[in-house]
């Protein structure tokens, strides 16, 4: 009785099912960023019970870049070296506002006030 309620309800098989919804989770159009990070953590904190490792950090940091589904965007950030999902959560909201910021011309900004 107990390894079938363990099968149907425990976490050993659940957790190898959040590890591929983490794998194959992708941003959607028009998701905010922040929805993605909510996400990618639940996942994570479902695919990895138990206390943070060195390991699941560097999991959840590579996960949240895959699921950007910007490779370019992806580059950017870990030439910054974000040591953790944080990190990189916090570099992605940097520049993804730069890019909404940018002339869509591809003129360059002036800069007035310098010498």
């Amino acid at each position: 009785m107990v390894s079938i309620l363990q099968a149907n309800f425990g976490t050993e098989d659940q957790a190898e099912r959040f590890r591929a919804e983490l794998r194959a989770r992708r941003r959607k159009p028009g998701e905010t960023l922040q929805v993605l990070y909510q996400d990618v953590c639940r996942l994570l904190a479902l695919a990895f019970p138990g206390p943070n490792s060195e390991a699941r950090r560097l999991v959840g940091r590579d996960a949240f870049l895959d699921a950007l589904n910007d490779n370019e965007l992806r580059i950017r950030i870990l030439e910054w070296a974000p040591q953790d999902l944080r990190q990189a959560m916090s570099l992605a909201c940097r520049f993804e506002a730069y890019r909404q910021t940018a002339p869509s011309d591809g003129r360059s900004v002036p800069v007035t006030g310098l010498v």
